[in-house]
């Protein structure tokens, strides 16, 4: 099988991933010894999750959604709900036409990280699991990507620069 978005769950140890079929895109899990893959859920042809994050301890997934109008979301589900064929978010963070890209979880699953040009820039975002809210974390005026969140609560990114993507702290 074809299958990307692949992820981690550290708990279980299975892989996660989207299986692309005849236009559809395919939540699948992969359990060890990772020889067979299992369908989880068949999302209806306008919605593509993206950028998917497992908790590390193994409670929830987040997914970017693209819809078939264009708009974006984040995305948060319970994976033991998941599991049991219910794919009611949790939460959700409707980012219109701006992407929202490599959101990952903080170590201690509050928080999921990520980045957007929401603001006309690319900035780093911070989505809170339990309330919703979302806080631009950064204000660059040329794009912070990628970012991974550290355990004293700071941020590692790449800062676009003129001689490329340039690591650094926020």
């Amino acid at each position: 099988a074809r299958i990307g978005e692949i992820v981690f769950n550290p708990v279980d140890r299975s892989i996660w991933g989207v299986r692309h079929e005849r236009g559809l895109a395919t939540l699948v899990r992969l359990p060890p010894p990772y020889d067979t893959w299992y369908r989880v859920h068949d999302f209806p042809y306008e919605s593509v999750p993206t950028d998917l994050d497992i908790s590390s301890d193994g409670r929830l997934l987040s997914a970017t959604m693209s819809e078939v109008n264009g708009d974006q979301f984040l995305r948060v589900w319970d994976l033991s709900k998941v599991l049991a064929g219910d794919l009611r978010p949790r939460g959700e963070f409707r980012f219109g036409q701006s992407v929202p890209e490599s959101f990952t979880f903080s170590r201690d699953g509050r928080y999921l990280y990520g980045s957007s040009y929401y603001t006309g820039v690319s900035n780093i975002f911070r989505y809170e699991v339990a309330t919703g809210a979302m806080d631009a974390v950064s204000n660059a005026e040329t794009g912070f990507f990628r970012p991974v969140p550290l355990a004293d609560g700071r941020l590692v990114v790449l800062n676009y620069t003129a001689e490329g993507f340039v690591p650094a702290i926020i």
